[in-house]
C-alpha cells in the first residue's frame, strides 16, 4: 500500500511543484499522504485488488476537487487547487496498481505497477562448495 500510495502522490503533486514554494508542495504531499493512507487502511485486499476500486478513486470534476485532495491542498494552503488539475480527471490507487483517466472516454495511463503481484525474490550468490574433510 505504500508505494502505491507514494505513487499517487508523486503524481498528484507534480502540478504544483514549478508554480509553489517547495515547503508548500512538501506540506501537500505529506497531507495527502497521511490522508490516503487513512482513508485505504481498511479497504486495502491484496488478493482481490478491485475489491474497493471506486472507495479508492479520486474524482475530479470541473472546478471540484476530490474532497481528499481538496483537504490536503488546504492543510498546506494551497488556493484554488483546482485550477491545477485537468477537469474529469480519475485516480485509482489499487493494490499494485496506480492509475488514471482524464475525460470519460480518455484512455487510462499506468502510473506505477507492481508485476510481481506484491511477491518478493532474493537472489543470493551462489555458496562456494564446502570442503568435506571426511573424504579421502
Amino acid at each position: 500500500m505504500l508505494l502505491e500510495i507514494a505513487a499517487a502522490v508523486e503524481f498528484l503533486s507534480k502540478p504544483f511543484s514549478n508554480r509553489l514554494a517547495p515547503d508548500q508542495t512538501q506540506s501537500f504531499r505529506d497531507s495527502l499522504r497521511l490522508r490516503l493512507h487513512h482513508r485505504f487502511q481498511n479497504h486495502w485486499e491484496p488478493s482481490a485488488p478491485s475489491k474497493g476500486n471506486a472507495y479508492r478513486a479520486l474524482c475530479f470534476f470541473p472546478g471540484k476537487l476530490d474532497p481528499i485532495v481538496a483537504a490536503a491542498a488546504r492543510d498546506a494552503g494551497i488556493e484554488d487547487a483546482s485550477s491545477y488539475f485537468p477537469p474529469d480527471l480519475v485516480v485509482w490507487t489499487d493494490p499494485m496498481s496506480v492509475a488514471y483517466r482524464v475525460g470519460d472516454f480518455g484512455y487510462v495511463h499506468t502510473i506505477y505497477e507492481d508485476k510481481t503481484n506484491g511477491r518478493v525474490q532474493i537472489s543470493l550468490p551462489p555458496s562456494p562448495p564446502q570442503s568435506n574433510p571426511d573424504v579421502s
